[in-house]
């Protein structure tokens, strides 16, 4: 019996060029690569990874190309639909990209990835998105370049050293960031933030209690007035 895929990979906030052809391209690229990535970093073989079949059917509901999510409404969905439990998120919002060629294509700006952990509270219909790592790179270079740093960084990521012959001393010294590890929930229902917001709230509120009422305050206040002889 075969596990059921775990992991998946997901682009935000790529560009729209006149070119859908050339997006669709590059967009596979990206997410093939990627995918390559996860399975060869796990040393026990065991990682399963959504296809990008199976993504693009369920991406084209919210998203026309089926194959970028073009805001966060379209990851929740998507990863509730299938049941992910690990995303591997690639954040394209503030990169900028020149060109009509992928050989030629030209990409500056800063990327960011980030490994999620997911949490779908079915009860309450809520999807918890728990970035459990992240990575910004400023990048300024080629298409294949932008590739290279998101497939080095998938090691990352992931916590593990890829071998030395898998990329060359210059790709791995280019893209080598400072490494942040961060819980940054997100969660879809804001009566449910509020909810969190108040309980926070009055969990500060009876510590400060506790505090005042533990010492031993034997005037009153306002303060009496000293008696006048």
């Amino acid at each position: 019996m075969s596990t059921p895929p775990e992991y998946a990979v997901l682009i935000t906030g790529m560009f729209r060029p006149s070119n859908n052809e050339l997006m669709s391209d590059l967009a596979t690229e990206i997410i093939t690569s990627t995918h390559t990535e996860i399975l060869e970093s796990d040393s026990m073989r065991i990682r399963q990874v959504f296809s990008i079949a199976d993504m693009e059917d369920t991406m084209k509901e919210f998203n026309p190309d089926g194959l970028t999510c073009p805001e966060t409404d379209c990851v929740e969905e998507v990863v509730k639909k299938l049941s992910i439990k690990k995303l591997m998120l690639i954040e394209l919002d503030q990169v900028k990209f020149s060109g009509d060629e992928k050989e030629k294509l030209k990409a500056s700006g800063t990327l960011i990835i980030s490994l999620i952990n997911v949490e779908v509270v079915a009860e309450v219909d809520i999807v918890i998105l728990l970035t459990e790592n992240s990575i910004e790179k400023k990048i300024r270079g080629s298409f294949k370049e932008l590739v290279t740093a998101i497939k080095v960084n998938t090691w990352t990521l992931l916590g593990s050293e890829p071998p030395e012959e898998r990329f060359s001393e210059e790709e791995v010294i280019s893209t080598q960031e400072t490494f942040s590890q961060k819980i940054a929930p997100y969660v879809s229902d804001q009566r449910f933030m509020l909810t969190i917001a108040v309980a926070a709230g009055l969990l500060i509120g009876g510590a400060i209690f506790v505090m005042v009422s533990s010492n031993d305050v034997t005037h009153t206040y306002p303060p009496d007035f000293p008696e006048i002889p």
